[in-house]
């Protein structure tokens, strides 16, 4: 199914925020790599999502905001046992929409980037690294979309937490064509689809071998 295909399956009157599953529906059409999430209506779906996937997982509800959907057990340890991901699914299903079960994964740079409407200059797209760069010390560098090649060159050297692409700790130096590559995907895609209103990755890995999205939100502009 194309892109467009999928924007006017999901589209409804109003606003309309994808969950992460949904999100990475459009992402896949899109060649962007994600960590991929199976959607879990019960404690049992969820053990069988979490065998079918391969432990050790992360639980995470798919309802409301990205940031509300952040749940304790995926930035905590992963889960193993049966038990874990049971107790796991109840603590995060009160809601009623299911839980999405994803696949841990090892930790590489963290990104963050983002999609979003500026008053002045229309869209523009953001990249902090991490999510306490991006939300506390506001560390982020921005480009109006489109994009071109040396933006997206210059943009993810701008940021403080740029250092990063040097290597931290344990942490492997990431493939930075690859990050400029997904920056200029994502122009295009914000340039094409003028019904997405915003969009959110966050965190993103960096590996010196690729990159994986863990995490996505989309706004759809209404009818």
């Amino acid at each position: 199914m194309s892109v467009s295909d999928l924007i006017r399956q999901f589209s409804r009157a109003g606003e309309t925020t994808l969950n992460d599953i949904e999100s990475k529906q459009l992402l896949k059409e899109l060649g962007i790599p994600f960590v991929e999430s199976a959607l879990a209506d019960s404690a049992d779906a969820a053990v069988t999502a979490s065998d079918s996937a391969g432990a050790p997982v992360h639980l995470k509800s798919v309802s409301g905001s990205l940031n509300n959907s952040w749940s304790p057990a995926l930035s905590g340890p992963a889960l193993t046992s049966q038990e874990d991901i049971k107790s796991a699914y109840q603590a995060l299903s009160r809601n009623g929409d299911g839980v999405a079960v994803q696949k841990a994964v090892r930790p590489g740079v963290e990104l963050s980037i983002a999609i979003r409407q500026d008053i002045l200059f229309g869209r523009v797209l953001a990249l902090g690294y991490g999510k306490l760069a991006v939300e506390v010390w506001e560390d982020i560098a921005y480009r109006i979309v489109p994009l071109t090649e040396k933006d997206a060159r210059l943009m993810v050297r701008e940021p403080k937490g740029s250092r990063l692409l040097d290597g931290f700790g344990p942490l492997e130096p990431p493939d930075v064509v690859a990050i400029q590559e997904l920056l200029m995907k994502l122009s295009r895609f914000a340039e094409e689809t003028p019904q997405v209103l915003t969009l959110a990755l966050d965190p993103i890995y960096a590996y010196g071998d690729g990159l994986a999205v863990l995490d996505a939100r989309i706004t759809l502009r209404g009818d």
